[in-house]
């Protein structure tokens, strides 16, 4: 059964408000991480920031639930909705169960949309899919396969130590990872396409050959052409790209952040590993 939280929080009066609010100390609210953090280093913490952990935890109430799922981020909330059931009489407050977050591209920031550098969308295409999974730490290989697919557990551990004996290339692994997720989500075809692109792209050092024309008209900054062709969703990440030498035409890197694309330029732009387009 799906519902709409609004459907009890939109109708509490003030009261029920206070009433909410009521059952739990500051004290206790504090306990939570990112507010203690936040607090010890003398940054700010609005009042109205209390009350998201109230609101989930008035969920649990609302729908009588005897179990909660939620990703180890949300320990805090999750737990205070057993306080605040056993505040209005439930007997025997819910469970919860807490599950593993999968760590993004760079392995250190959870995937999500709040890093877009660093997630895997359900929509990307096929060959971004495939290329940003070829992409992640080989540290988080084995870890990738236990969240993501349905490989035993006993053949991740025997993945484990081929890597650390050097005994196999992670990057074959790494390849058979990123075909099963890109099948599950675009098909056989579409997951054997990717690969044969990655292969051709990144091993090979070639050029696709579906790349798009992008008809240059007037002069653009080499910051606003890779925002504008959604190469990367701002200029502060254009500028990290460069710096890191991501940036290439026709394949010379770009360093200089005030770089200008003119007209006349028939190029190839490449940003990254996996995106590039032709400019005429």
């Amino acid at each position: 059964e799906v519902t709409n939280n609004a459907d009890w929080l939109h109708t509490m009066s003030f009261t029920d408000l206070l009433k909410l609010a009521s059952q739990i100390t500051v004290a206790q609210m504090m306990t939570r991480d990112d507010f203690a953090k936040r607090y010890s280093e003398g940054r700010p913490i609005a009042i109205h920031e209390f009350f998201y952990p109230l609101m989930q935890a008035y969920d649990s109430v609302a729908i009588d639930s005897d179990i909660e799922l939620g990703g180890t981020d949300q320990r805090f909330n999750t737990l205070l909705g057993r306080d605040i059931q056993t505040a209005y009489g439930k007997k025997y407050p819910q469970l919860v169960m807490m599950l593993p977050l999968l760590e993004g591209t760079d392995g250190v920031v959870k995937m999500s949309k709040t890093y877009p550098e660093h997630c895997i969308s359900l929509t990307d295409s096929a060959k971004d899919m495939f290329g940003k999974l070829m992409s992640i730490p080989d540290t988080l290989i084995t870890r990738y396969y236990s969240l993501l697919t349905d490989v035993p557990q006993s053949e991740l551990v025997e993945m484990d130590k081929q890597i650390e004996s050097n005994s196999i290339n992670p990057r074959d692994i790494k390849m058979r990872l990123a075909h099963m997720i890109t099948e599950e989500y675009h098909g056989k075809d579409g997951a054997d396409k990717a690969q044969a692109d990655f292969i051709n792209v990144v091993s090979n050092k070639g050029i696709p050959d579906d790349i798009e024309s992008v008809k240059i008209e007037t002069e653009t900054s080499i910051l606003d052409l890779l925002v504008n062709l959604n190469f990367v969703a701002s200029k502060g990440e254009a500028k990290r790209l460069i710096q890191g030498g991501g940036v290439k035409l026709d394949g010379e890197k770009i360093s200089d952040m005030g770089f200008v694309v003119a007209p006349n330029m028939d190029k190839v732009l490449q940003a990254g590993k996996r995106k590039f387009a032709k400019l005429v």
